[in-house]
């Protein structure tokens, strides 16, 4: 029995997101991603931090449950 692809990616996304998790990730780095983005893409500031704490709650390794 061959294991879908999308499993093994998943499989994947864990481990990585647990080994990062030791890592002391904080809102600020985040933050930075966010002025970067909003600024490349000439988006408010406040459109795309509401964006991401709609989506993720500013979690680094939030993973949706949806279609799965």
């Amino acid at each position: 029995m061959r294991t879908p692809l999308y499993a093994v990616l998943f499989g994947f996304s864990v481990l990585i997101c647990n080994a990062q998790s030791s890592r002391t990730s904080t809102h600020g780095e985040a933050d930075y991603y966010v002025t970067a983005y909003a600024q490349h893409y000439r988006l408010p500031i406040g459109f795309v931090r509401a964006v991401v704490a709609q989506e993720s709650g500013w979690r680094p390794c939030a993973i949706s449950t949806t279609g799965l």
